[in-house]
């Protein structure tokens, strides 16, 4: 008898308290200290996968940004008292922009970097006395008991893909005729500006569903839902905006509600796609109604595609991780300024294979063409991409960007990122992809 792919889900609230800051925009640290209270909560999320002795946990925050130091120590975290190897370990977040702040992202080089009267907003080493170290301490304790829980509610299910085409944003990236670039970060806010720049309509979906083998009645099944909804989206969630205090999962928090409305006995996860360069076409307003309106067109979207999902066989649950530093693998004239300190230019690229379907993520906010590009040369039957994966490095323009400049430019060439970035990345994830599909997992390859 073959085996049977097995999968738990577990849920819990990681809603900060009013003391805790909010990430997203610098603006904010002229505000005012804390956060106004929840307008809808937070949550990680935790997907377990089994197949024979082969296991993938994947995890899903709604936060803005873990460094990559701070997502590594929690994957080994939720290793050590799972069980599972930490490569087969993947935490995502949504990157909402009113979750809490985790770290000190305004002195890495994205956007303007403190100074003596504009100080950054927490260390990475802070006290655990601290709000931003007292939730730190507090998330890592729930992310690992939520994994460990959904590790523990295993039932059989069957795995089926869909794809779902959705308008939901724009590039806000301008070209102006004479080759300069204006930064369009809200429409309302810019409303005689056009914008034409590249956008990606496709949400790939997974949708796992329990398979009662043995007729049993509901009330001996594991706790947990009887069905999990994957979703990767490729819009910033950014519907809230700089002036908005409250915390919030924006657009995705209402995706998945949506979902969860419509499929009783369902739960849903979000993962963040390509769009480094791509607004929501409500973005940056602190009418919380925008993120309503995004969120529940993109859930009803899915809800629409999944009437007709297609079943993948799953026979294998593989993994492929790397991490690169981008300045290695770059030519010699792209590397004058390589010993700058502080750079964020170690990326990793991690692949799960479930069957015939994937997902390929990064640490990092890679603009929107990534998406496609792995999508289409990766020869898979589904791909899910995941950005904002196992850590955030900031911003990977494509080449082409780099020649034009622009807000996202300056941080990735504050970084030390060379233009060939976008390139490596995308070619690393779909060669991943490919030797998993044909079943020659390649060497673990991490910087020296």
């Amino acid at each position: 008898m073959s085996e049977s792919l097995l999968f738990g889900y577990a849920a819990a609230d990681i809603s900060p308290d009013r003391s805790v800051p909010l990430e997203g925009y610098e603006e904010r640290l002229a505000i005012g200290k804390g956060n106004a209270g929840i307008l809808d909560p937070l949550y990680v999320r935790a997907l377990a996968l089994r197949l024979g002795d082969a296991e993938l946990l994947l995890i899903t925050l709604d936060l803005c940004v873990l460094s990559p130091d701070q997502a590594n120590a929690l994957r080994a975290a939720v290793s050590a008292r799972s069980g599972v190897v930490t490569e087969r370990v993947m935490i995502s977040c949504s990157h909402t922009h009113s979750g809490p702040v985790t770290f000190d992202v305004w002195s890495t080089g994205i956007g303007n970097r403190p100074t003596a009267s504009r100080p950054g907003v927490a260390a990475a080493d802070v006290a655990v006395d601290d709000p931003v170290g007292r939730y730190v301490a507090t998330l890592t304790e729930t992310v690992v008991t939520t994994a460990c829980n959904a590790r523990f509610r295993l039932r059989p299910g069957a795995l089926s893909h869909a794809s779902a085409t959705v308008g939901l944003g724009y590039n806000r990236r301008l070209e102006r005729p004479d080759g300069t670039v204006d930064m369009l970060f809200s429409l309302w806010a810019s409303p005689d500006a056009l914008p034409v720049g590249p956008i990606d309509t496709q949400i790939p979906i997974l949708s796992i569903d329990a398979i009662d083998t043995a007729g049993r009645a509901s009330y001996c099944d594991p706790t947990g839902p009887r069905g999990v909804v994957l979703v990767s989206c490729p819009v910033h969630p950014v519907c809230l905006g700089k002036r908005s205090r409250v915390v919030s999962a924006d657009y995705p928090g209402a995706l998945i509600g949506a979902i969860e409305a419509e499929l009783p006995g369902h739960a849903a996860m979000f993962m963040l796609g390509a769009c480094g360069d791509v607004q929501p076409m409500i973005s940056t307003q602190e009418n919380p109604k925008g993120a309503t309106i995004i969120g529940r067109t993109a859930g009803y979207a899915v809800l629409t595609a999944l009437a007709a999902k297609r079943p993948i066989r799953v026979d294998t649950l593989d993994v492929v991780e790397e991490s690169v530093d981008l300045r290695d693998l770059a030519g010699a004239d792209e590397n004058s300024d390589a010993d700058r300190p502080g750079r964020l230019t170690t990326v990793t690229i991690q692949s799960f294979a479930v069957g015939s379907a994937a997902v390929s993520a990064v640490s990092a906010e890679c603009f929107t063409e990534y998406g496609p590009i792995v999508r289409r040369e990766s020869g898979w039957d589904a791909v899910l991409v995941a950005t904002n994966t196992n850590g955030w490095s900031g911003y990977i323009p494509t080449a082409d960007a780099f020649r034009l400049g622009g807000y996202e430019v300056d941080g990735a060439v504050g970084d030390g990122k060379p233009p060939s970035s976008f390139d490596t990345l995308s070619s690393i994830a779909v060669e991943q992809l490919r030797r998993l599909r044909e079943g020659v997992i390649p060497t673990r390859r991490s910087p020296d």
